[in-house]
């Protein structure tokens, strides 16, 4: 296994994206889902046994209610994830009588869905993009049982560079569109977990906490890399030591190219103003006896051997 416990774990449950589309409505409305594996199962592997679902608020806000938590307010900016799948209601406000989504659908096959546009009457305007996608939780159910049945978090930033693309994509029917689309629900979803997994609280528990903590996640790696071993609590600290000691190499030795690469470009820089300066006259030489990090910030090695530095000639 790979240092990334966490996308490990979400190939070993073979995390597949399915559908992708944009949901736009104005004035009053309600509608209701649930995302049931056989309406899906033209679009998923093999022994997928759960749905997720997500919803993005690109314009105005949605509010949502799901059998375990309450109706709550998403803003444009940010995804809710309903994990463990489920039925789940959306409306312009609290408490607004919903319609099954297949009849909003009017007949329409729901993986045909792309661009859904509604005008219901006078009110302000939601849009709303929406995934699915599958996954195999019997396969790791630690990392499914440990995410709650919905989650909410602010996309921020870096995410929001990637929404308009998924959302010009969801229209899309191009050659290889569907294989695109199903990797923008991926990438939506991975990016909204790790956001996720980064606001828990410091006193969460569970197996994603568990990931996010720098010295349990460690052994939680090594254990997963030799699950046939009997670990016990010194072979996983002896791990622990040699992950340390290899990470303070790791560490010295980009400081260390780091240092090379500044005095390389300050050799280079010096090189070329003094080229300039002096023009034909200026003549480069290297010689055995100088001190070749001199003076760009590397200790001096100077002594018996020397080493090769350079200097300059002046033309007479």
């Amino acid at each position: 296994m790979s240092r990334d416990l966490l996308s490990d774990v979400l190939t070993l449950v073979r995390l597949t994206g399915a559908l992708i589309f944009q949901f736009d409505v104005k004035g009053p409305w309600g509608v209701a889902g649930e995302p049931l594996l056989e309406k899906f199962a033209p679009l998923l592997p093999p022994g997928t046994s759960n749905v997720i679902a997500f919803h993005v608020v690109l314009e105005g806000e949605c509010w949502i209610r799901h059998a375990a938590r309450d109706w709550f307010a998403v803003h444009a900016g940010q995804v809710a994830v309903i994990s463990h799948g489920g039925r789940h209601e959306l409306g312009d406000q609290p408490g607004r009588p919903s319609l099954p989504f297949e009849a909003m659908l009017g007949g329409r096959p729901l993986l045909a869905a792309r661009h859904l546009q509604f005008d219901t009457g006078p009110g302000g305007t939601s849009k709303v993009l929406c995934g699915f996608l599958g996954c195999d939780r019997r396969a790791f159910e630690p990392l499914c049982g440990s995410l709650p049945p919905v989650f909410q978090v602010d996309l921020g930033e870096r995410m929001q560079t990637l929404v308009p693309y998924a959302v010009a994509n969801a229209l899309d029917d191009s050659p290889g569109a569907e294989g695109l689309r199903g990797r923008l629900a991926e990438l939506l979803f991975l990016g909204a977990l790790r956001i996720y997994l980064r606001e828990l609280p410091a006193n969460a528990s569970g197996w994603l906490a568990g990931v996010r903590d720098p010295v349990i996640g460690r052994a939680m790696q090594a254990m997963h890399a030799a699950p046939q071993r009997h670990w016990t609590l010194d072979e996983l600290a002896a791990a622990q030591a040699r992950w340390a000691q290899d990470q303070a190499t790791a560490d010295k030795v980009r400081a260390d190219t780091a240092r090379i690469e500044a005095a390389d470009r300050a050799r280079a820089e010096e090189e070329r103003r003094r080229r300039a300066y002096y023009g034909p006259a200026y003549v480069p030489y290297y010689s055995p006896y100088a001190d070749p990090m001199w003076p760009y910030g590397y200790p001096a090695h100077r002594g018996y051997g020397g080493g090769f530095g350079w200097g300059v000639q002046i033309r007479r």
